[in-house]
């Protein structure tokens, strides 16, 4: 039986946790710009932290997106997990993400080169993004029901994580909100695994914040 891996080994990723006072931090907003955002500081310690990011210790990151959408993850025959992303894009988009995918080293290149071989030629104007993939991949039920939070367990340049999440956005399978909020912080986050939005503070009123930074 595989062993199931934990975010105490490879790769390292950050952890953030919510902070009141640190000049030195990301933010988090989840109010779809409407609302006060979090303020996060990155904790040395994993017990500490109560969002992950992508951002790993060695200045690589490990995918750990957001899925505002359902998706599945199985096992093939091949012995790979295979990813299905429950919704429909153009061709073109499917296109970028697997080459996106590719480059990124989460697809093995052979199954790539068959996928573009089959999607290219002879298939609608919309896809249904399925990819079979050779890096360790985890995914896990969001607090929210029918969203998903999906973590690929590989190092990838900033470079080629930033292909990637405009390849995800552009397929609509990630959000812009989403995608915004990693440009402005260098890092994508999510709620720790074990944590739910009610295990968090309430975030303060804007004036707060103002107030105290």
């Amino acid at each position: 039986m595989r062993k199931i891996r934990s975010f105490r080994e490879l790769p390292r990723r950050t952890f953030w946790r919510e902070t009141a006072g640190s000049l030195i931090f990301v933010e988090i907003d989840y109010g779809g710009g409407q609302g006060p955002s979090r303020r996060l500081e990155r904790t040395e310690r994993e017990e500490d932290g109560q969002f992950v990011g992508s951002l790993c210790a060695s200045g690589m990151h490990a995918p750990a997106l957001d899925i505002d959408l359902p998706v599945t993850l199985a096992n093939v025959s091949s012995g790979r997990p295979t990813v299905t992303f429950r919704r429909e894009v153009p061709k073109r988009a499917c296109l970028r993400l697997l080459a996106a995918l590719r480059d990124a080293g989460i697809l093995a290149p052979s199954w790539a080169r068959a996928a573009f071989g089959r999607w290219s030629v002879g298939k609608p104007a919309v896809m249904v993004p399925e990819f079979e993939v050779k890096a360790p991949v985890r995914l896990l039920a969001s607090s929210t029901e029918g969203h998903f939070h999906l973590y690929f367990d590989t190092e990838l340049t900033a470079a080629a994580h930033d292909e990637l999440l405009d390849a995800f956005e552009e397929a609509g399978i990630i959000g812009a909100d989403f995608r915004a909020m990693a440009k402005r912080n260098g890092t994508t986050l999510l709620i720790k695994p074990g944590l739910t939005k009610r295990d968090l503070r309430p975030v303060a009123p804007a004036r707060q914040w103002e107030s105290a930074y």
